[in-house]
């Protein structure tokens, strides 16, 4: 008799090719076969590589909520920078008016101003007039100091004739009126007389009479005519420096004489400084 088997044979390669063979048991009982294994170690792959998208997209919802987030922060402080710089234009803007209208008021108050000043010195200039027309026929002879009064009209006439070159036989008629310490004041006839020999009046220079010498001509004018002339002296050197042709005659109100282009145009005092003006 042969021997029994164990119960169990050896697979052949027929057997491991066969898919029932080739199977092992599910915990139901049921037979999985080898295909049916891999289909289903596919399948929970392809679920972890679901799930592990389903969190990678969870984590962009997230980055996405936190951007769009800081996108609103952003945007918010974008629109109260915006906010701010139209209050500042407005501002600006509202300024830029205020301005405008302050520029307004203080070129009429300037307009007002000047107009004042033209009027205020306008009243000076006749002030000066006014204050001088008693003694716009007087001249001073400068340098005849302490001259006897019985003496001054001879030494007068002497100064006329031979210092300013007039005819001694036509003279300007004259009348003294004071001798002091350092001049001797005479009245002439009228004011046209007092300009000639005030015009004459460099001709003393350099030149002596009895005991006396450095002598020169002046007109009688009131210590405010004699300051604003000093003035119009300094500007008058100033211009000649400069080559311009002026001179300030002994009218009043006081005036600077400038001559271009063989014109004459007399500036008066309190315009004399805007002519050293490039």
């Amino acid at each position: 008799m042969g021997k029994k088997g164990s119960g169990k044979r050896n697979r052949t390669e027929a057997d491991l090719s066969d898919p029932v063979m080739n199977s092992t048991n599910n915990s139901d009982g049921s037979v999985l076969t080898d295909c049916q294994r891999t289909n289903a170690e596919n399948i929970i792959k392809i679920l972890e590589m679901v799930q592990s998208i389903n969190t990678n997209i969870e984590a962009l919802q997230h980055n996405f909520l936190e951007l769009k987030s800081d996108i609103s922060a952003v945007t918010n402080r974008v629109t109260t920078i915006e906010n701010k710089n139209n209050m500042l234009e407005n501002e600006l803007v509202s300024v830029k008016s205020e301005l405008r209208i302050l520029k307004n008021i203080v070129e009429g108050q300037t307009d007002i101003i000047n107009k004042c000043k033209e009027e205020i010195n306008s009243v000076v200039s006749q002030s000066f007039v006014e204050e001088n027309r008693s003694n716009e026929c007087n001249v001073l002879f400068w340098g005849l100091n302490e001259v006897p009064f019985e003496d001054a009209e001879s030494l007068i006439k002497e100064v006329m004739v031979i210092g300013l070159s007039l005819n001694s036989e036509n003279l300007p008629s004259f009348s003294i009126i004071q001798c002091s310490k350092k001049f001797v004041k005479i009245k002439v006839d009228n004011t046209q007389v007092r300009f000639s020999l005030l015009k004459n009046a460099k001709k003393l220079k350099g030149k002596k009479f009895s005991t006396y010498n450095n002598i020169f001509i002046g007109d009688d004018v009131t210590p405010r005519v004699r300051i604003v002339r000093k003035e119009l002296l300094a500007i008058r050197k100033c211009l000649v420096d400069k080559g311009v042709e002026c001179w300030v005659p002994p009218t009043l109100p006081p005036v600077i004489c400038v001559k271009k282009d063989n014109t004459v145009a007399k500036v008066l005092w309190y315009n004399a400084k805007n002519l050293l003006i490039p």
